[in-house]
């Protein structure tokens, strides 16, 4: 399931010192795949456009993700 695929990729992440790597990568697509509405997924798709020098798109994802979340998200303070 998606929660799955989004703990296992920032596992991933994690095992790289915060590199998202391909492996990553591609596991959170899979996570998005199965819920489009995965924060996690979400987040580290935005933070690998980021390291992969696409700083626009990362905005983008995260900006989305601030104006679909509700006022007390813990990712908003």
């Amino acid at each position: 399931n998606a929660d799955r695929e989004a703990d296992l990729g920032e596992a991933q992440v994690a095992a790289a010192n915060g590199v998202v790597t391909a492996d990553a990568k591609a596991t959170f697509a899979r996570a998005l795949n199965a819920d489009a509405g995965n924060l996690k997924a979400q987040y580290f798709t935005a933070l690998a456009a980021e390291q992969d020098g696409r700083p626009e798109d990362a905005a983008r994802i995260w900006r989305v993700m601030l104006e679909r979340a509700p006022p007390n998200a813990p990712f908003r303070t």
